[in-house]
């Protein structure tokens, strides 16, 4: 928190995120890599590799907002987010609402990876079906975030990552199968890689035609 704040103070900021780290409530599935730790609310790896600056947004178990954000833009919108019951999978109300304050008010979330938290992930969220279900949905969300936001750009940390996964982060786990370090668990990993961007991408197709309903937000 005093992390949080000392980046207010140093900085214009309008919202702050930070650092999340897991403790595993179980044992962490040898299958699950550190790029995908986004599925189960992670700061994944590739997420930021300079300092304090400025991002798209945080995530949900790490960030904050001054007041003048919710009295200018609005609250997040209830035509993302995860439902509790299951009857919703839908993600990205972060960055919906990180896209709403970008357009109106400027300004993105600065992210402090000094300001840490820890964040409880259940067994129940490392299950490869899970997993696998949370990619898609992902896919899904984004292409209504694209859909509903053409002109800025809203992907644009997702087309990063993914020309990180594809030239950097596989070929090097591809580099270390051939070197027989931890032939298992890379092989492993990589697969589940692969699953998850094909995933993403079923979601995203089958997303991008589909309006959200009650979405009443606008970007500008």
């Amino acid at each position: 928190m005093e992390s949080l704040v000392g980046t207010y103070q140093k900085t214009d900021a309008i919202a702050v995120g930070g650092k999340i780290l897991p403790t595993w409530l179980s044992k962490k599935p040898d299958y699950l890599p550190q790029e995908l730790y986004w599925l189960v609310g992670l700061t994944y790896e590739g997420f930021v590799t300079e300092g304090v600056t400025e991002v798209r947004n945080a995530l949900g178990p790490n960030m904050s907002f001054r007041c003048e954000v919710f009295k200018k833009v609005g609250l997040f919108s209830e035509a993302f987010g995860f439902a509790r019951k299951r009857t919703s999978y839908l993600q990205g109300e972060e960055a919906e609402l990180a896209l709403r304050m970008k357009g109106k008010l400027g300004k993105g979330v600065i992210y402090s990876p000094e300001s840490v938290v820890y964040h409880k992930v259940p067994a129940s969220k490392t299950r490869l079906g899970m997993l696998l279900r949370r990619a898609f949905y992902q896919g899904y969300t984004k292409a209504r975030l694209k859909r509903l936001s053409p002109s800025h750009k809203p992907l644009a940390v997702e087309q990063f990552y993914l020309k990180d996964l594809l030239f950097k982060y596989i070929p090097n786990r591809i580099k270390r199968i051939f070197l027989m370090s931890h032939l298992v668990v890379e092989t492993k990993q990589l697969v589940v890689l692969f699953a998850s961007i094909l995933a993403v991408g079923l979601g995203f197709i089958y997303g991008y035609p589909r309006r959200p309903r009650g979405y009443t937000g606008n970007f500008r």
